[in-house]
């Protein structure tokens, strides 16, 4: 600290709770450091020293934790300093980097770890280990060590040891022989019972080197890997994306379904299990599960997703209708902790409501109805004279004057109230286009390449329109209003149907033109060293399509660079002391969808006049 003195401390204790995958962990004792004033630096300076049996290669970390007023914590992020080196030995040696497939580690399974490790140092590696220190909650036996490469390679010596007592572990086993540029791969069966977040392994190359300190030998390890920390990811069986929970009616009296809804996605390994929902009151509106929250209803689903797919859960739990909201939805994945989410639904929803989302289109000269009406409700037009609304049972009929809803949408002002929740207040916009027609389109297109196809939908439209279009050939989505299509090989004309509140039905078409882009070669020959004729080994297809010479040498074209039937490359002192030169050759764009051609092509230069010879160079 500024204007402070340096002071001795006392030396840290060995706290075997936190030895680890950073090493042996020492702890200063509390108060051992002053007060540190807001914008002041601690500066810590310390001399160590190793024995024989050392370990050289890592680094430090550091782990500050501190208090301040009001029992407020601080725990800094952990520090590492640079991998701590002797100075004595062989220049070259070996050092490998290493790469992992993936760094996401499934909490409910056990899945490989694919970890490759490159010599990127200047020696082979020969007599090294291969050493994993793991984290307490993350295990290993010998088993589950596979060699992928190189080809016949066993995990042989293999040790175990336990790391403080914390739980963490250290297990070494042989690494195979490695040249310069050479690699080996592992195949790591982890099995991972940990909560979900970061989680470090250190993964190390060692190999015995023997180093003379005053005089005496003296065999420590060198960690030939200087990245050797591999940050992990542990992530759920399943992701929990999101959640939604409707009210729908029912038969009973004084009931009420509560209809949820349940995206998940998999983010790991294939997942096959159980998913369990349950509903509570949230009686007091904490927003968290309490043992004085009525549970609603339970159930359990059995779920089988691939990895990197997503599903979408739902179902129905019956609700005495005082307690229909606020309600908390929890999803339990077995496997961890963190495979479990609440989520806080203050505000449920009637589900004619939620389906109607924030806007609403009606088929031109048509009224919008709405079925399955029940519970509190009430629905108004603003403005007023915009239009009508009357409700007959439990159906509603929705229908706009002229002229309104034209230019810009009017607003249905919808009240609801379900359980003992304060009442809600949900507003649709509502459009009513003059007509519901598509022009027939054309578009020219290349056949190399994508190229995104815009239906020119009305904006107001998308959120109510499906689209489906036929055949699909070339196509990347059929069902989206600006389809890409990639690589058509021939004109094809599409039909186009489109689909509103699935009252409203019509159809178009789109006809694809489709055109080859040009093409250009410049077939190789030898070439003399007072030049040769390129236009005789140029072909462009179409033979009408111009274009432009360059070159990468320092020689020029004869009589210009433009694309001729007479057009000879005079080589420079460069292009003759190489012996070669690369020539360019760049078309016109034509008119249409495709772009122009290039072409290169590298001609060797004899150091001959072949004027004054009976050839050409040619053969």
């Amino acid at each position: 600290m500024a204007g402070t003195t340096v002071t001795n401390v006392a030396d840290p204790s060995e706290n075997t709770d936190k030895s680890g995958v950073n090493g042996t962990a020492f702890e200063f004792p509390v108060n051992t450091f002053p007060r540190l004033p807001e914008g002041e630096a601690l500066v810590l300076t310390f001399t160590g020293r190793t024995d024989c049996g050392g370990k050289f290669g890592t680094p430090l970390a550091t782990e500050v934790n501190s208090s301040a007023a009001c029992s407020r914590e601080f725990n800094s992020d952990l520090s590492r300093s640079d991998a701590i080196q002797v100075d004595a030995g062989p220049d070259l040696t070996p050092s490998f980097t290493l790469n992992v497939a993936s760094t996401q580690v499934n909490c409910t399974s056990t899945e490989p770890l694919i970890i490759t490790a490159l010599n990127t140092g200047k020696a082979p590696s020969s007599q090294s280990e291969v050493c994993l220190i793991l984290p307490p909650g993350i295990e290993i036996t010998e088993d589950d060590i596979t060699f992928l490469a190189p080809t016949g390679a066993e995990v042989e010596n293999f040790s175990s040891t336990n790391l403080g007592t914390s739980g963490a572990l250290q297990v070494c086993f042989d690494a195979p022989s490695t040249a310069i540029g050479g690699f080996f791969c592992l195949s790591l069966d982890i099995s991972v019972d940990l909560e979900c977040g970061p989680a470090d392994i250190a993964v190390q190359v060692n190999r015995t080197q023997t180093l003379f300190c005053d005089g005496v030998a003296c065999d420590v390890q060198i960690v030939d890997a200087p990245e050797q920390f591999i940050p992990l990811e542990v992530v759920p069986g399943l992701a929990i994306d999101e959640a939604n929970v409707v009210a729908e009616c029912s038969d009973e009296a004084g009931m009420i379904n509560l209809g949820y809804s349940l995206a998940l996605s998999n983010p790991g390994a294939r997942y096959t299990g159980d998913v369990t929902i349950a509903l509570f009151y949230d009686i007091d509106g904490s927003g968290e599960v309490e043992d004085s929250d009525p549970l609603i209803g339970e159930e359990t689903i059995a779920v089988d997703l691939d990895a990197e797919s997503e599903l979408l859960l739902t179902g129905s739990l019956a609700a005495s209708a005082n307690e229909a909201c606020p309600v908390l939805l929890r999803v339990t994945i077995p496997g961890c902790v963190c495979a479990e989410a609440t989520f806080n639904l203050p505000d449920v929803l009637p589900d004619f409501v939620d389906d109607l989302g924030s806007d609403v289109v009606l088929c031109p000269g048509e009224d919008y109805v709405i079925n399955g009406l029940c519970g509190e409700v009430t629905f108004e037009l603003l403005p007023a004279e915009s239009g009508s609304v009357v409700i007959v049972g439990d159906s509603l009929t929705l229908s706009l004057n002229p002229g309104f809803g034209v230019i810009g949408p009017v607003q249905l002002e919808i009240e609801s109230r379900i359980g003992s929740c304060v009442e809600s207040t949900s507003i649709v916009n509502v459009s009513a286009p003059l007509s519901f027609e598509f022009e027939d389109l054309s578009y020219d297109l290349c056949s190399v390449g994508c190229q995104e196809v815009d239906l020119g939908i009305d904006i107001n439209l998308l959120e109510d329109l499906e689209v489906s279009i036929s055949p699909t050939l070339y196509l990347d989505d059929p069902t989206s209003p600006s389809p890409i299509i990639c690589d058509p090989q021939e004109s094809t004309t599409y039909t186009v149907t489109y689909r509103l509140n699935d009252d409203c039905v019509t159809t178009s078409t789109f006809r694809v033109e489709v055109t080859d882009p040009p093409s250009a070669t410049l077939r190789q020959r030898t070439a003399c060293s007072v030049g040769f004729r390129v236009s005789e080994v140029l072909t462009v297809t179409p033979a009408t399509l111009g274009g432009e010479y360059s070159t990468g040498g320092d020689g020029r074209f004869r009589p210009a660079d433009g694309r001729g039937d007479l057009v000879t490359y005079l080589p420079g002192p460069q292009d003759i002391r190489a012996g070669e030169v690369q020539l360019t050759f760049r078309s016109d764009n034509p008119e249409g969808p495709c772009g122009g051609a290039v072409v290169r092509e590298t001609f060797p230069i004899l150091l001959v006049d072949c004027g004054q010879l009976p050839w050409d160079g040619e053969r």
